[in-house]
């Protein structure tokens, strides 16, 4: 879920008159796209391996932590931007100026953010089941997931607000031209 994928196109992306909002709002739906077979994948897993009472609260708290990993996702791709080989090179060849361990540590910053975020919404989502009271989660699943959804815009309106700031640095930086 990163700009550093789009290269050429990021310039030509940025120069419509598109808003900043739009455009990542439609990079992370794109994303979540992408991931819909992992949600599938672990309601399977929970389906065969707790019965299908749990899958709703599986599948919500998949889902709920994938959106907020998108709009945290943003934050990686417009702060630490990754430049890529040129066009007819290697895309595995490591490219000048990249940091491997900062980008693992950041990296691992952002996984243990969302987690820090995604944490009051999980604990809504499993709730009704430390209750012992599963017809709850008809009211809890989907307060759950609206507020992950909620903080996914708001943390996305600023991520717009910052690649305002940041768009000619985050150019420069992908075409390799820093």
């Amino acid at each position: 879920n990163a700009f550093a994928f789009e290269r050429q196109g990021l310039g030509l992306l940025l120069g419509f008159p598109a808003d900043r909002f739009s455009i990542l709002a439609a990079k992370n739906v794109g994303v979540l796209v992408l991931r819909l077979p992992s949600v599938l994948a672990v309601s399977f897993a929970a389906l065969v391996m707790a019965g299908p009472a749990l899958v709703p609260a599986v599948a919500t708290v998949v889902l709920l932590v994938q959106v907020l990993a998108a709009a945290v996702d943003n934050y990686l791709s417009i702060l630490f931007p990754l430049p890529v080989a040129a066009a007819g090179r290697d895309p595995s060849t490591p490219v000048s100026g990249t940091r491997a361990l900062g980008t693992a540590v950041a990296v691992f910053v952002a996984m243990l953010g969302t987690l820090c975020v995604a944490a009051p919404f999980v604990f809504l989502a499993w709730l009704p089941q430390l209750l012992g009271e599963r017809w709850m989660w008809a009211l809890t699943l989907p307060l759950a997931l609206a507020g992950a959804v909620g903080v996914h815009f708001m943390a996305t309106s600023v991520a717009a607000r910052l690649l305002l700031r940041r768009e000619p640095e985050l150019v420069a930086r992908l075409a390799g031209d820093e």
